[in-house]
């Protein structure tokens, strides 16, 4: 009986290995297909000197979650021009979702609880109709979530820009999101095949396909008072990862989603190059801790800390 139940619980796990297999070995191998050029610093400095560029930038956090000494957020970049024009990069989460999304980390990790500040649109308000444009990072449900009701808040509709890479290639893990892009009342528009893809209509901003977390990863570039700002998705998790070149770690980039881990390191040195810069910052999309202290300030309304 116990031999039995031994080969059952075996057969099992076997099952269980081939189901994980199945699942991720394509997207594994699908990953590691998007490898576009990175540009070197000089090209970036050198596209970002044409036009006006944004006149404030700030972050609009919708919910965040401390594990340890850290602290895992989850924002929106929000660039302000000066005729009034807005874009908003990565769309957070309503509260429903923010802590259905921490709770995995608390049985899991031991985190504490997720704490809520509300969707975009809600704080945002009426000004959630300056917002003319929209782009994502990638397109993981914790970036996308907030994107269908941002669309319908507004009186007329924003566009979202993505990479070919972005809004065609996908896999089980970003398909989602795409479909909620989709189905959002806001429009859609492909940017250039450039390596450094100026968004249309928003001088001074620019976008880079990165790939190495998801094939649509993207990176976004702007200037603001002589200094660069990148906003580089979940290229690391948190800026130490960047600043010493560390990776996420076997159970991260192979079991639960799939990352080209190779380029991946490329993008962190390049990122950690840039960041070591006088006149340039990166900010990766989950450090909190870095957001706050960094030089942009929380979103208020009517602007200021």
């Amino acid at each position: 009986m116990l031999k039995k139940f031994a080969y059952g619980l075996l057969g099992l796990l076997v099952l269980l290995v081939i189901v994980v297999l199945i699942v991720l070995i394509p997207p594994h191998q699908q990953i590691r297909n998007f490898n576009s050029a990175i540009p070197s610093f000089e090209q970036l400095s050198h596209a970002l000197t044409s036009g006006s560029g944004p006149a404030a930038i700030s972050y609009i956090t919708t919910a965040s979650q401390k594990n340890g000494s850290k602290t895992l957020g989850h924002a929106g970049i929000l660039l302000e021009w000066p005729d009034g024009r807005s874009f908003l990069i990565d769309a957070g989460m309503d509260r429903e979702t923010a802590v259905a999304f921490g709770a995995p980390f608390e049985s899991l990790l031991g985190s504490d609880p997720s704490i809520t500040f509300g969707p975009i649109e809600e704080q945002l308000g009426s000004q959630i109709n300056q917002i003319n444009g929209v782009a994502f990072t990638h397109l993981h449900s914790d970036h996308t979530a907030g994107i269908t009701a941002i669309c319908d808040a507004m009186l007329a509709p924003a566009t979202i820009f993505q990479t070919n890479d972005q809004a065609k290639n996908h896999n089980a893990f970003t398909e989602a999101g795409q479909n909620i892009i989709n189905d959002s009342s806001c429009n859609s528009s492909l940017l250039s095949t450039d390596v450094i893809k100026p968004v249309p209509g928003f001088d001074g901003l620019v976008a880079i396909a990165a790939g190495g977390h998801t094939p649509g990863s993207t990176i976004f570039a702007t200037k603001l008072n002589n200094r660069i700002w990148v906003f580089a998705g979940d290229i690391t998790n948190d800026m130490d990862q960047l600043t010493h070149n560390k990776g996420k770690g076997f159970l991260y980039s192979y079991l639960l989603i799939p990352e080209d881990t190779e380029r991946l390191e490329q993008l962190r040195l390049w990122l950690a190059d840039i960041d070591n810069s006088s006149v340039a910052s990166v900010l990766v999309a989950h450090d909190w801790d870095a957001m706050q202290s960094s030089e942009i300030p929380a979103w208020r309304p009517g602007g200021g800390r």
